[in-house]
This record gives structure tokens, C-alpha cells and sequence, in this order.
């Protein structure tokens, strides 16, 4: 099933700094104004979607580091959107996860996917330490997700897909892990020099824009381009 996405990337400057994750590119040239997404930015945009549109929690950083994060998902799911959420569970509190798993409860059939990014065995997300609340909160959302039929998966940076030390004794085996460039992690100047912000404009008003009609015209190509994401893209196929 075809549907639109918009992907929420919830804060700059990840914590987690996992290996593979171009933070630094990041920070130069998105994080000099606010780190965290406001609550009211992140209700415009939703204004601003077709009501078709899913929201996935994932982008390029752990959603929950914005304290914020809860009342998105809460915002997205009173106002009926589908939702998915990539997460590491970094930052969840147990009163973070009560609150979501009520949400979870309530909204069953707007979530389509929970996924968890486990730290591996090589410790490539730099910034995680083990907390008994980091489990509890596995626990809760594991268990919810199979109550209600809920989507759920994980992933983990090990081409072996064995989780970090600090987590074999959950008896976790994961599916193997290939990184991928991420696209090059094209810089500033390839990317444009005008953001798109929902929060300001319509998706038909972006749509009818230029630069929206120049990426369409360079993914309709079917070879390398420097100038789309989707053209560089490993994972990249023919339409």
C-alpha cells in the first residue's frame, strides 16, 4: 500500500553518536538556531500535511531526547494520523513509557510499526549506558505491541546481530546489519539553499514549488545524481 510519509527528525545534535550517523553534518548546517523542535512547529506541519500522510518518529536522531517527543506523538495520534516509530528507548523514563503504552492502548490501530534500535556488540552507539528504566521500558512496549497486534521489530549495527554486552542476557538474536552510506551525506550546497518548513507552507504550496519539481525531475532519472538524495541513495531502485 502506497501512502505519503513524513519523517520526523525530533531534535539536532543526537546524544547517541552512533558511528554511522552523519551528526556533524548535521550540526553544521541545521543546528545553529533551535535544537529541539517545539511542540507548536510540529502541530503546524501537522496543518500543513494531507491528513493521508503517516508520521514516522525515526530521522536523524533519537526521537526522545526531545522531551517534547510524547506530546508529538500524543498531538499526531489524538488528531488521527497513523504513526511509526523508530527508537533506541534512550531517554524513556517509566513514566515516559506508561504514558506511551496508554497511547498505544488507545490509538492500536494508528500505530503501524514500533521498532527498536538495540546497541550492538561493538558498541558503535557511543553514547548508550544501561539503565534499569532502558529495560523496563522494553518490557512494557514488547509486551503491548503483542497485546494489541501491534508492529514490532529490531535492528541492531552487527553484521552477527548480537546485542551489546550489557544486553546478552535478554537472549536477543537479530537479523545481521549492513550500513549503508546514507546517500554520501550530501552538504548544504548540494541539498539547496531554501528549506522546505511545513510549518510555514502548505504540502500543496511545496509541491507546486520549484525546488519540490527539480527533485522530481532528478528522480525520474534512472542513474547517480549529486543533486537528489534518492539518486544516491544504496538502496536506490529503477521506477
Amino acid at each position: 500500500m502506497s501512502f505519503p510519509t513524513l519523517e520526523i527528525t525530533t531534535m539536532i545534535g543526537c546524544p547517541l553518536m552512533c558511528n554511522f550517523c552523519p551528526q556533524d553534518n548535521l550540526r553544521d548546517n541545521y543546528g545553529k538556531d533551535v535544537k529541539y523542535m517545539p511542540l507548536e512547529t510540529f502541530s503546524a506541519a501537522l496543518d500543513n500535511i494531507a491528513p493521508d500522510t503517516r508520521i514516522d518518529f525515526s530521522g536523524m536522531a533519537e526521537p526522545w531526547v526531545n522531551p517534547n517527543c510524547t506530546d508529538m506523538l500524543a498531538t499526531a495520534l489524538e488528531r488521527g494520523f497513523r504513526v511509526a516509530i523508530y527508537t533506541t528507548l534512550y531517554n524513556w523514563s517509566r513514566e515516559t513509557t506508561d504514558r506511551v503504552a496508554e497511547l498505544f492502548a488507545e490509538y492500536s490501530d494508528q500505530i503501524d510499526v514500533f521498532s527498536i534500535h538495540f546497541p550492538d556488540e561493538y558498541s558503535n552507539m557511543k553514547g548508550w549506558k544501561y539503565n534499569e528504566d532502558w529495560e523496563y521500558a522494553l518490557h512494557v512496549m514488547q509486551g503491548i505491541c503483542q497485546h494489541y497486534s501491534i508492529k514490532s521489530e529490531g535492528m541492531t549495527m552487527s553484521g552477527r546481530g548480537k546485542l551489546h554486552p550489557d544486553l546478552q542476557h535478554l537472549g536477543i538474536q537479530l537479523w545481521s546489519w549492513q550500513g549503508h552510506d546514507r546517500a554520501g551525506s550530501l552538504p548544504h550546497d548540494q541539498i539547496g539553499e531554501q528549506p522546505v518548513l511545513l510549518a510555514q507552507q502548505s504540502h500543496t504550496d511545496i509541491r507546486a514549488g520549484d525546488a519540490f519539481k527539480n527533485i522530481l525531475k532528478e528522480n525520474a532519472r534512472n542513474c547517480f545524481s549529486n543533486d537528489s538524495l534518492c539518486r544516491t541513495c544504496t538502496d536506490a531502485v529503477k521506477q
